[in-house]
């Protein structure tokens, strides 16, 4: 029975698991944000990777630049040629974890 003012433990869980992940991409997202006021629009794609990159390694995220993705599929591992443009493996164990 739910007492009133009470929320019940999947919504703290989930409130937990969204700060931590926020832990993460908000500083991503401001630095992202950050490099796109100071290049302007027009460049390459491979510009604006190279320049996060510069300014997210100080801040200690592990992160994985055209990381490759693999297709599941019927319980096969394909290499199609997808990759990630940016990786974060904790941010997705974070994700698992909340998921899960």
């Amino acid at each position: 029975m739910k007492v009133h003012g009470e929320h019940p433990p999947s919504l703290k869980l989930w409130r937990d698991k969204r700060s931590e992940i926020r832990k993460i991409t908000d500083p991503m997202i401001q630095t992202t944000i950050g490099v796109h006021r100071i290049l302007d629009p027009g460049l390459f794609e491979s510009a604006y990777e190279q320049c996060l990159t510069y300014k997210l390694k100080p801040k200690v995220i592990n992160f994985k630049l055209q990381h490759g993705l693999h297709v599941a599929y019927k319980g096969i591992k394909l290499d199609c040629g997808q990759k990630r443009d940016l990786y974060v493996p904790r941010l997705k164990e974070g994700i698992k974890r909340y998921v899960s």
